[in-house]
C-alpha cells in the first residue's frame, strides 16, 4: 500500500512535469506561416482567430508572408480559423487544425495562398503541393 505522503509526492511530481515547459504531454510549438500568392500586386487581407484567440487583421502584399505562433492543447482540439479577402472576394479557411496539421516532427505549417484555395508546404517533396479547397 502507498503512503499518503508518497501519493501526495508522486501526484506533485505529475502535475510538475504535465505543466512545465519540458512536460511530458506538452506539445512542441507550432509555427503558421501564410504567404500571399494572388497575383502580382494584389494585396490579401487575412483575419484569422481560435476559439479563445484573436490575431487581427494582417495586410500583406503580393508574396508578403505573416505568422504566427502557439502550442496545441493537450486534447488535440487547437484549430485556427482565417478569413482571405482580396479585390471583391472572401474566403475562409482552417489554418490550423491539430488532427490535420499537428506533426511532432515538423512542428511549423507553411501556406501559400493562390486564387483557387490555400496550398501547404509538403515536407517529403519540398513544394507547397498540397492544396484544399475554400471552405
Amino acid at each position: 500500500m502507498v503512503s499518503p505522503l508518497k501519493q501526495s509526492v508522486l501526484l506533485m511530481f505529475f502535475l510538475l512535469m504535465a505543466t512545465s515547459e519540458a512536460g511530458f504531454f506538452k506539445k512542441r510549438r507550432v509555427h503558421v506561416v501564410i504567404s500571399n500568392d494572388i497575383a502580382p500586386g494584389i494585396d490579401l487581407k487575412i483575419h484569422c482567430k481560435s476559439k479563445d484567440d484573436d490575431l487581427g487583421e494582417q495586410i500583406l502584399p503580393n508574396k508578403g508572408t505573416w505568422g504566427f505562433t502557439f502550442r496545441p492543447n493537450f486534447w488535440g482540439t487547437t484549430q485556427f480559423f482565417c478569413s482571405f479577402v482580396w479585390q471583391s472576394n472572401l474566403r475562409y479557411f482552417d489554418a490550423f487544425i491539430s488532427e490535420r496539421d499537428y506533426n511532432e516532427d515538423h512542428p511549423d505549417v507553411a501556406w501559400t495562398i493562390i486564387p483557387m484555395g490555400p496550398c501547404k508546404f509538403n515536407y517529403a517533396t519540398n513544394s507547397s503541393d498540397i492544396c484544399f479547397p475554400w471552405n
